[in-house]
């Protein structure tokens, strides 16, 4: 006995040092992914993190309207500029369609990456999708408005070898949806207004359509940065397999599950679910609090009770009872918002068995009230509102511990006197020849009133946001001929601006307004005749600048109407009152008939317009010039997956100046030399030759991407790798 205790002992002191230096690694390793956590929470956003512990972020330059690549250490420190060639972002990294903060939210380091796998990072018209051991997949094609219209999906070997064709079809594809489950790529197309589910081989065999009602995926807590456990709202969100099973909503917003080949399918229940959310072999989903009630938007308020069903079928369960908005699950707890008009607005977590419950948030008196933005690791980050003005950032523990307001959202220190300088000097680029409108200046004016007597609309007056842009805030969907002076209060993406019509107008105040919403198929609407219109559509009629589209049926205006009451009835004294200061300010009148304006708008636009254009803006052009007796017209379809110096040269040397003008208006609808500089070099000569200096200056925003030499920088190198000389 003696004997056993003395090797047990001994024993002991041979695992007793592993156990110790274990639980040390353990804590050492909680706290470095806790740091990591919070320095994620504490950025307003990131492209993401790598393997090695570096975060990636962009960080934006005014002045140049330029965002830059940065790199910095899990705790904060070491921030340096990337090399643009160094990584890449999965699946999609192009900006124009996708915001870096919502992808994925790692990325994967080019440095050791074979030629063929860093030039297809570089390619405009190309998207990595996965890449998995020794093998690439990827998408070429063609791209509008976020979706991959035409193109085929491919595996290859990382140098580009032993390529296999997946499918070649060219509907519709969900670039979001691109799911790597079990060697099967699985994603969505959207065929005759629907979405169709399919999975395919990753040998390019077994192509099959899984489901004709798929609608949307569900969520799942199933992303990471880095060790550190990533959930937002507004993330892409891939197609859901668990346990071999795929859950996803049908066009009934009900939530269905199948198996990985198709078979088993399930209608889980029959409630129009929100935001439903797997979690182990489990469903959860909120129901609506009253089938009746209808936002200002057409969407239901689905505040509970929250349900869970098994994924393998059954009756559904409640686990709330009551006002319970479900916002996600994990770690074997529901967290759940109570209405944000009732008088305590909170966060709750219960037990998935409801159980349980806790008070996360709470504490918010009068006008206060939350909007989460992500998880990060053990941390929730919200914005906090306070009679609908943003109060902030704040970050807090999941269990409510630890609420701590972030860094960023503090005010930001006065710009320098440099700054200021290139500030100024930026708009006055922008506006180049024209002169800012004196109503402008005065509408920015009592916008910088109100805001000091917190009295604006969640931040912009009225509903957009007026600033004297500088030349940098461009897409490059806005028209070279068009100046910004105003961006959406709810999606900074969609912005307002005067049409000089190429520098036809005599000044500001007779130019037309427009809309640019970058992700639209048609990105560009003429929305009032000028800017005191315009001012007097925003003052009384809103949602007809916010909404209005070239040829809307009158039937789609009248409901557009309907809707635009409901959100009137809605005001709240606040806001109504800075309606009624916006209207006598300005002394504006209401326009009697804006469906009849609107209309006409349109039909003396066409009787200006001397040729139509893709964006249907067309062209006014008054020169006595003569034009040829058949328009030269440059074949965009031929060139969508790039263009050459020298095809641009061909066209110029016979064109018209019309012809020039039409070209200019389509090439930017078919994102023709963006991220081209020597394309966009050519073209400011001709435009400059053409006396449109202003254009010519604009033409060069936003900055194209410029490409690391080592990685064969020129657009047109790369253009040559995939289509040939």
């Amino acid at each position: 006995m003696q004997r056993v205790l003395v090797v047990l002992a001994g024993l002991m002191l041979l695992i007793s040092p592993t156990l110790a230096e274990a639980a040390a690694s353990a804590a050492a390793n909680g706290k470095s992914t806790d740091a990591l956590a919070i320095t994620l929470a504490e950025m307003s956003s990131f492209t993401g993190v790598t393997s090695d512990g570096w975060i990636y972020y962009l960080e934006y330059d005014e002045a140049s309207g330029r965002s830059v690549q940065k790199k910095k250490k899990a705790d904060g420190s070491g921030a340096q500029v990337v090399k643009n060639s160094e990584v890449f972002i999965k699946p999609y990294n192009y900006s124009r369609f996708v915001n870096y903060s919502y992808t994925d939210n790692n990325v994967i380091s080019l440095t050791n990456k074979p030629q063929f796998v860093k030039q297809l990072a570089q390619n405009p018209n190309a998207s990595i999708i996965d890449i998995i051991g020794d093998s690439v997949i990827y998408w070429v094609g063609t791209v509008k408005s976020g979706k991959f219209t035409t193109g085929t999906i491919k595996k290859a070997k990382l140098d580009g070898k032993q390529v296999t064709v997946l499918t070649a079809d060219n509907g519709q594809i969900d670039w979001a949806s691109f799911t790597v489950y079990k060697n099967t790529l699985f994603y969505t197309m959207e065929e005759n207004n629907t979405y169709v589910l399919y999975r395919v081989g990753l040998d390019g065999k077994n192509k099959k359509k899984l489901a004709s009602d798929y609608y949307a995926p569900v969520g799942q807590m199933d992303k990471k940065a880095g060790p550190v456990t990533y959930y937002g709202p507004y993330q892409r969100r891939n197609i859901v397999i668990s346990n071999d099973q795929i859950v996803y909503l049908n066009m009934n917003e009900s939530a269905v599950r199948l198996k990985i080949d198709g078979s088993g399918k399930l209608l889980l229940h029959e409630d129009e679910s929100g935001n439903p959310f797997v979690e182990g072999d489990w469903l959860y989903y909120s129901t609506k609090s009253d089938p009746e009630a209808k936002d200002w938007l057409s969407s239901y308020s689905y505040y509970g009770p929250i349900y869970k069903v098994k994924l393998s079928g059954g009756k559904p369960i409640p686990i709330t009872k009551g006002h319970s908005g479900l916002l996600f699950v994990k770690d074997g707890w529901v967290y759940y918002e109570t209405e944000s008009y009732e008088l305590d607005h909170r966060l709750i977590r219960v037990k998935t068995d409801g159980s349980s419950a806790q008070t996360v948030l709470a504490g918010l008196v009068g006008d206060q009230e939350f909007y989460t933005r992500a998880v990060i690791g053990d941390w929730l980050t919200y914005t906090l509102y306070d009679n609908e003005e943003s109060a902030g950032d704040y970050r807090i523990k999941l269990n409510g511990t630890d609420n701590t307001k972030l860094a960023y959202s503090t005010a930001p220190d006065a710009p320098t006197a440099e700054e200021q300088a290139e500030y100024e000097q930026a708009v006055r680029q922008n506006y180049g020849k024209y002169e800012m409108p004196d109503m402008l200046k005065q509408v920015i004016a009592l916008e910088d009133e109100l805001r000091e007597r917190k009295m604006l609309l969640g931040g912009g007056l009225i509903h957009p946001y007026f600033e004297g842009f500088g030349i940098g805030y461009r897409y490059e969907s806005t028209p070279i001929d068009v100046i910004p002076f105003a961006m959406d209060n709810y999606d900074d993406e969609v912005h307002y601006g005067f049409l000089t019509d190429f520098g036809t107008v005599s000044n500001l105040d007779e130019a037309a307004i427009v809309r640019v919403s970058p992700y639209e198929d048609d990105p560009v609407q003429i929305v009032a005749g000028n800017f005191r219109a315009f001012m007097q559509l925003l003052a009384y009629k809103p949602m007809s600048v916010q909404y209005w589209m070239a040829d809307m049926p009158e039937d789609d205006y009248a409901y557009l109407q309907e809707e635009a009451a409901e959100v009137e009835q809605s005001l709240t004294q606040k806001e109504k009152d800075v309606m009624s200061i916006v209207r006598e300010r300005f002394a504006l009148e209401p326009i009697s008939d804006v469906y009849a304006y609107m209309q006409k708008l349109g039909e003396d636009r066409e009787k200006k317009i001397a040729a139509a254009t893709e964006d249907g803006l067309g062209v006014v052009y008054s020169g006595t010039e003569t034009a040829s007796v058949q328009p030269l017209a440059f074949d965009f379809e031929e060139y969508e997956d790039g263009v050459h110096r020298a095809d641009l040269k061909d066209f110029f040397e016979e064109a018209s100046t019309l012809d020039k003008l039409v070209f200019f208006r389509d090439g930017q609808y078919y994102y023709l030399w963006h991220d081209n500089s020597k394309a966009i070099a050519y073209l400011q000569e001709q435009l400059k030759a053409m006396g449109l200096e202003d254009e010519a200056n604009r033409i060069a925003y936003p900055e194209p991407y410029e490409y690391d030499d080592e990685y064969g920088a020129d657009y047109e190198a790369l253009y040559e790798y995939y289509f040939g000389s």
